[in-house]
C-alpha cells in the first residue's frame, strides 16, 4: 500500500436522532472522517456538501435507524 492509499479513510455519516451518536462518532477515532447530520434537515444535501471536491473515497457508511 502506498502512501497516498493509507491516507484514503471511509467517510462515516452519522445521523443524530441515533441514540448515542456522539459515542458512535468517537468510537471510530482516527479511522474514519466521521460526520454527524442534522436528521431534521436535507441528509443527502449534507453530504453532497461534506463530500464536494473530495476525491478518492474509501467507501461511505450510513449510520441511521431502521424498523423492519
Amino acid at each position: 500500500m502506498d502512501a497516498l492509499s493509507a491516507a484514503v479513510k471511509p467517510y462515516v455519516f452519522i445521523l443524530d436522532n441515533i441514540a448515542g451518536h456522539e459515542q458512535l462518532a468517537l468510537d471510530y477515532g482516527d479511522q474514519a472522517q466521521v460526520h454527524v447530520l442534522d436528521s431534521q434537515g436535507d441528509v443527502l444535501e449534507q453530504m453532497a456538501s461534506l463530500l464536494a471536491g473530495v476525491s478518492g473515497v474509501e467507501a461511505i457508511h450510513l449510520l441511521t435507524h431502521g424498523s423492519p
